[in-house]
């Protein structure tokens, strides 16, 4: 990486972009091989395998039943039907690489996705060869590789679908982002934890902080929460005719999904697995100085880009450092 963005200089942006398109085809190829021959996690890839030919049995309409397990909710769901479907019709033919293959092509097309949204959007901040490198790190990331590729998990999902968010959100553009949003919460629950950053940057420029006032954005904002609920409930519609509360079913399945979350960490490479809190229950006593911890690092990187953007002489929301001091500051106080 360090050598091609040294030689990054004498490219020209054809170049640049050809360069980006045989590192995303390699990354391509790398997670056909990787999906295909690679088992993954046998009670996640059991349950994905399950889950997606019954939604090509039972429709939405049938899927979520009392006496059926599934802690998912039912965005995911629809994502896994065609796979289902196409599930369904490979295998007779005996191939595990190609059942395999099928799937995980959920999360493997997500990642190229992402990859690919990081380049275009990175072409325009960035020179073309960073923004080719930002993709390029993020294609080959062997965390990625191994989430998505070899154990087939939502989490590709959920990183795109945050990503596209991002990018409409630092454009101001809800129309957009909030349905994206809205719709990642039903792909997965742990969309809701980044809440706190993008509530505070949703009331930062519509405040004004960014540069446009409340009434400018209002008209946008109020069609992208209108677009945001009617996509949620077009999701959730089918998988509540049978169901004996129409609504009260979701809140039970996502209040069933977040109890076995009831842990400081699960096999996760974090700060609190380091701390010997894995699988340590969230009500047994963890140690004290971790959130404090934390709270000192965001603040402590905050207050510096604080400072920095002090220095520029401007208005200290319309820097990017300034932007970035305030909503780290503000997660410093969320995460106490």
């Amino acid at each position: 990486c360090w050598l091609y963005l040294n030689k990054a200089g004498q490219l020209q942006l054809p170049q640049t972009d050809l360069v980006a398109v045989v590192a995303l085809a390699l990354a391509f190829m790398l997670r056909v091989l990787l999906g295909a021959f690679t088992d993954g996690y046998p009670v996640d890839i059991g349950c994905f395998q399950a889950w997606s030919l019954r939604m090509a049995d039972k429709t939405p309409v049938g899927f979520y039943a009392p006496d059926y397990f599934c802690d998912y909710p039912p965005g995911y769901m629809l994502l896994l039907w065609p796979g289902g479907l196409l599930l369904r019709a490979v295998w007779p033919m005996g191939s595990e690489a190609l059942n395999l293959l099928v799937l995980k092509s959920v999360p493997l097309v997500c990642d190229m996705v992402t990859a690919m949204l990081l380049y275009r959007h990175g072409r325009k901040r960035l020179k073309p060869a960073v923004a080719a490198a930002v993709s390029a790190l993020y294609a080959f990331n062997p965390a990625v590789l191994i989430n998505g590729a070899v154990w087939g998990q939502v989490d590709s999902v959920l990183a795109m679908l945050l990503i596209l968010c991002a990018i409409y959100a630092m454009q101001e553009r809800w129309v957009v982002a909030l349905p994206i949003y809205f719709v990642s919460i039903l792909v997965k629950p742990q969309a809701l934890l980044f809440a706190p950053v993008a509530g505070i940057w949703l009331l930062m420029s519509l405040f004004g902080v960014m540069g446009k006032t409340f009434k400018e954005q209002s008209r946008e904002f109020y069609r992208g929460l209108g677009i945001g609920i009617a996509a949620a409930v077009a999701i959730v519609l089918p998988f509540s005719v049978f169901q004996e509360k129409p609504l009260g079913w979701l809140f039970e399945l996502y209040g069933q999904t977040l109890s076995s979350y009831a842990y400081a960490t699960v096999n996760t490479a974090n700060l609190y697995y380091l701390m010997a809190a894995n699988w340590v229950p969230l009500t047994a006593k963890l140690p004290a100085l971790l959130p404090l911890l934390t709270t000192a690092v965001l603040a402590g990187i905050g207050a510096w880009l604080y400072h920095a953007a002090r220095k520029q002489n401007a208005q200290l929301p319309k820097t990017k450092n300034g932007q970035l001091s305030l909503l780290l500051l503000g997660f410093a106080v969320i995460n106490l």
